[in-house]
C-alpha cells in the first residue's frame, strides 16, 4: 500500500493536551528526577550490564501519553532537526509555536531517545520540554 495516499493523522485534540499537560507541575517541581545513569555492572554470575540512562515512572508515563494521545507524528523528523534545532537555541521561539510544531518537536525528542540513551531527560534539564508543555497551555487556552 503507498503511505502517501493515507491521510494524516488529526492533530491532538483538547482532552489529549490536556492528559499531556497532567505533566507539567510534576516537571516544575524542583525535586523532580527524569531518570538515572545506570553505569557499567558486573554481575555475580559473570554478566555485564552496558551503562544506560532508567527512566523514573513519571518519565515513562510521559512518554506513553505522548504515544497514546497522538503527540508522535510520522513524518521525516530527520531532515527536519534543524528546524527543531531553532527551537532548542532560540527558546523564545517556541512562543509562537503551534500545536503541529510542538508534535514534531515531541516527535524528534522521542526517536532521538532511541539513538541516544538520555535525551528526553537532557531535553527535560535543559527546560525544553517544559517549555513545550507551558506552549500547550497556550494552546489549549485558545481552542
Amino acid at each position: 500500500m503507498d503511505n502517501s495516499s493515507r491521510e494524516p493523522k488529526p492533530l491532538p485534540g483538547p482532552e489529549d493536551i490536556q492528559a499531556l499537560l497532567e505533566f507539567l507541575p510534576i516537571f516544575e517541581k524542583p525535586d523532580f528526577v527524569f531518570g538515572e545513569e545506570v553505569g557499567l555492572e558486573k554481575q555475580d554470575d559473570g554478566t555485564i550490564t552496558l551503562p544506560h540512562y532508567t527512566m523514573s515512572l513519571e518519565a515513562r508515563r510521559f512518554r506513553r501519553v505522548l504515544h497514546d494521545c497522538g503527540f508522535i507524528r510520522s513524518f521525516d523528523w530527520g531532515k527536519w532537526k534543524h528546524e527543531a534545532v531553532r527551537y532548542m537555541d532560540e527558546p523564545s521561539s517556541l512562543e509562537t509555536a503551534d500545536l503541529d510544531t510542538l508534535c514534531k518537536l515531541l516527535t524528534l525528542h522521542v526517536r532521538q531517545e532511541r539513538f541516544c540513551d538520555g535525551h528526553l531527560a537532557s531535553m527535560y534539564e535543559c527546560g525544553h520540554l517544559t517549555a513545550i508543555l507551558r506552549q500547550m497551555v497556550t494552546i489549549l487556552d485558545r481552542i
